[in-house]
């Protein structure tokens, strides 16, 4: 018998079912950029820890409106698959690499400029600007529990980064819209989770520092992120 099906609320199943699947925590995460090859910098390999926010993004459908008997109640059908955006954001590292590294995948989609002045203003072709964004949940124990990978991504709009003299406290923050081709989406049940030394290996590359984000996988206080952030 369901829980709904004439049963008054009880306390004990609510307690089983936590105990027996946990809840997810939006600081359980890492993200991982592989840009294009065109792009080699080492500051890709420090994304998993400046990673500060991420907006895993839904699924819309497009649709019709139609009467199915020519008359009566209006029915909608899909017609097609609308993906939203991926929005995360950076915490910027102290020399503006991560800054620098962003505006050279821009220019990329664009030649817009040069270190001394215009540039062609050609678009590029999209094997020059096309990456791969990796967005990776965990569970408490930091076993990974889904992955969502989107494919043949570019930045779409690198955003505003606010500075001011009065925010002595507060750290700069790059946000940045991707745009996407394919999103694909592995669970726990699909993929089984990975080792510790496998987390450190995981996908393209050899060094993502993801074993690191695993012993820090909950949010740090800003005196751990800043101690963390000068090491780079």
């Amino acid at each position: 018998m369901g829980y709904l099906d004439g049963m008054v609320f009880n306390i004990n199943d609510f307690r089983a079912h936590m105990a027996r699947n946990g809840v997810q925590r939006t600081s359980h995460y890492a993200v991982n950029i592989t840009p294009p090859s065109v792009l080699n910098d080492s500051i890709v390999r420090d994304i998993p820890l400046m990673c500060d926010t991420a907006e895993i993004p839904g699924t819309m459908f497009n649709t019709d409106t139609f009467r199915h008997k020519g008359y009566g109640l209006d029915e909608r059908r899909p017609n097609g698959l609308a993906t939203e955006d991926v929005s995360l954001s950076f915490i910027g590292d102290a020399r503006s690499h991560l800054i620098k590294f962003f505006d050279k995948w821009g220019n990329k989609v664009v030649n817009s400029h040069t270190s001394t002045g215009p540039g062609t203003e050609r678009f590029g072709y999209p094997n020059e600007y096309y990456g791969t964004i990796e967005v990776y949940m965990y569970d408490s124990a930091a076993n990974k529990v889904s992955t969502h990978t989107y494919q043949d991504a570019w930045p779409v709009n690198i955003g505003n980064v606010k500075v001011g003299w009065g925010d002595n406290d507060q750290l700069v923050v790059i946000p940045v819209t991707f745009t996407y081709r394919q999103h694909l989406t592995s669970l726990s049940g699909d993929d089984p989770g990975f080792s510790s030394a496998e987390l450190a290996t995981l996908t393209n590359t050899t060094d993502r520092r993801l074993a690191a984000v695993k012993t820090a996988i909950n949010r740090p206080d800003v005196s751990d992120y800043l101690a963390r952030l000068y090491a780079i």
